[in-house]
């Protein structure tokens, strides 16, 4: 956990821009499965058993380090939320055993940590933690596929591996509505995950999708509403060459299906992304430019909206597509180098730094070079990159 504490802080204060969450000291590294608890002299610890089948989940509670660890396999029990709730929490003699453990004087655990092997943990209340109104701590494991953290009011630390399902169920949720409290942060990358990093769908359009930034990428062919990848994403970017498909719109006026269901406000309001020219900024233009037949009205044109990028001049050095050269570009370019993580055509083109026409250390060392202000990366030509 030391070890992961310290990555954590390595990279927080290299990027710097990113949220620094320091990962408390009792937290458990989720992506081990391996941990149990070892309690020296002057540890307090309980434990008893709260699985759907008895002793299948073991709960553990160290009070001295206010945390609560669960572990064992398969699903744990329905403790109860309401007498109205219609999933199986709503029987009031049901509730958790750390509440009710004459041992426990007053149960106030801020750090919650679910191992590797429990499958469901279903509905989890403030009893969870039993610390109010106060930061807490929340770690869940690959293994988990169902969880839900909506009846918890405390403020949430939500430590999980990128591409787990808990990965795309933080993400979603706490972009969703008033989400405030609630923040993810990464402690590695899931062994098998729910959502891989590239992709390809059976009409032919390929994607790529980055877990910290949230960049869907669609690119290639063509792809039908029911094969768009349902991701976490905070930014859906439609390629030059991504043509989507024929319109099966049933309406009078040629508006595109596919391209109407993304640019369509408020729910898509500003985090759709594609290039002037292209088959999906034509189609965009078409129904922008659709007007009443009574009055000559438009009729689209204020509730759609799609955001256009730099088509053939890139920025060098801007590996991310924000716009900006920071240290975020100058990570997420050593990791392209080292092929740790997947990027489109424009990426590559702004990666070469050095303006060698190859893509490698060079351009790392090129634009770190910038960053500190060694050298003025304006004056180096972009050019196609080298493909292998």
């Amino acid at each position: 956990m030391k070890k992961i504490l310290k990555n954590v802080l390595l990279f927080s204060a290299l990027i710097g821009s990113v949220n620094c969450l320091a990962l408390p000291a009792a937290a458990v590294d989720v992506a081990t499965a391996s941990t149990s608890v070892m309690a020296d002299a002057a540890d307090v610890v309980y434990s008893g058993t709260c699985g759907a089948e008895g002793d299948n989940i073991t709960w553990t509670y160290n009070e001295s380090e206010s945390t609560m660890t669960f572990s064992g396999t398969g699903s744990m029990e329905k403790y109860y939320v309401s007498r109205w709730d219609t999933d199986g929490y709503n029987n009031p003699s049901i509730v958790p055993e750390w509440l009710t453990d004459s041992r426990i004087s007053v149960y106030q655990a801020r750090i919650v940590v679910f191992e590797e092997g429990i499958t469901e943990v279903g509905k989890m209340t403030d009893d969870y933690f039993g610390c109010e109104n106060s930061q807490c701590f929340l770690e869940v494991p690959e293994s988990v596929t169902s969880l839900d953290f909506s009846n918890v009011t405390n403020s949430l630390a939500l430590y999980g591996l990128d591409g787990s399902w808990f990965y795309g169920f933080a993400c979603k949720s706490y972009t969703k509505g008033n989400y405030s409290k609630r923040r993810y942060v990464s402690v590695g990358t899931a062994k098998n995950p729910v959502y891989p990093t590239s992709g390809s769908c059976a009409s032919g359009a390929t994607w790529t999708f980055d877990y910290r930034t949230r960049e869907l990428h669609i690119s290639g062919s063509t792809m039908k509403k029911s094969e768009f990848p349902d991701y976490p994403y905070k930014k859906v970017i439609f390629e030059k060459d991504f043509v989507p498909p024929e319109n099966n719109n049933s309406q009078a006026d040629e508006t595109n299906d596919f391209v109407f269901s993304f640019v369509l406000r408020p729910h898509r309001d500003s985090n759709v992304y594609c290039y002037p020219n292209s088959p999906f900024a034509n189609e965009y233009e078409k129904i922008k430019t659709i007007t009443d037949e009574e009055d000559g009205t438009l009729l689209y044109a204020d509730i759609v909206k799609c955001n256009y990028l730099p088509d053939d001049t890139g920025i060098c050095g801007d590996v991310n597509l924000d716009g900006k050269v920071n240290l975020l570009d100058s990570v997420l370019l050593a990791k392209a180098v080292n092929g740790s993580v997947t990027v489109n055509d424009m990426q590559k083109k702004n990666m070469d730094c050095d303006g060698s026409g190859e893509i490698d250390i060079d351009d790392v060392t090129t634009l770190m070079q910038f960053l500190v202000h060694a050298v003025d990366l304006s004056l180096i030509h972009i050019s196609e990159p080298t493909r292998h």
